[in-house]
């Protein structure tokens, strides 16, 4: 099935996004984990994304992240293997576009760092936003609100609220 564009008008009064959008980490892990009270949300949001509704995009990171928990016991009840996490990870570079690091994004990265004095493990969330920035994307999707609310520069979503 080809999904048709609507208009960018049509668009905002649904209340559908108008350009691409970031999916975080817990959204694919949310889709990954059958045993997530968030899984049948993520998966509409994930099957979305991937017909298009909204153009959709990751990081390298995200995915790294998203590796380390499906495939971690201590994070979710029914781990992957490394091998059906590689399964999992390989049809999502078929689906959606994986916006690239650039030299560009880790000077952003030290720039919103320190505009938001960010400290230790923050700089992961800053990096998110600093690749998006820097591609253009000013939408993330995530259940994890709290940490990227602080950044004025950027949309937050959250599809499970």
């Amino acid at each position: 099935m080809t999904a048709t564009a609507r208009p960018e008008s049509e668009q905002a009064e649904a209340g559908v996004e108008s350009g691409p959008v970031l999916l975080d980490t817990n959204v694919l892990v949310y889709a990954t984990n059958r045993d997530s009270p968030f899984y049948d949300r993520a998966q509409q949001v994930l099957q979305q994304a991937l017909a298009g509704e909204p153009a959709a995009c990751l990081t390298p990171q995200i995915l790294a992240e998203y590796y380390a928990v499906i495939t971690d016991p201590r994070r979710v009840e029914s781990p992957l293997t490394p091998r059906q996490a590689r399964a999992q990870i390989e049809a999502l570079l078929q689906a959606l576009e994986v916006l690239p690091l650039r030299a560009s994004s880790s000077r952003q990265m030290a720039e919103l760092a320190e505009r938001y004095r960010i400290r230790a493990q923050e700089v992961y969330d800053v990096q998110v936003v600093a690749a998006m920035l820097d591609h253009g994307i000013s939408t993330i999707l995530t259940a994890n609100e709290r940490d990227f609310r602080r950044f004025a520069e950027i949309e937050v979503r959250n599809p499970f609220a």
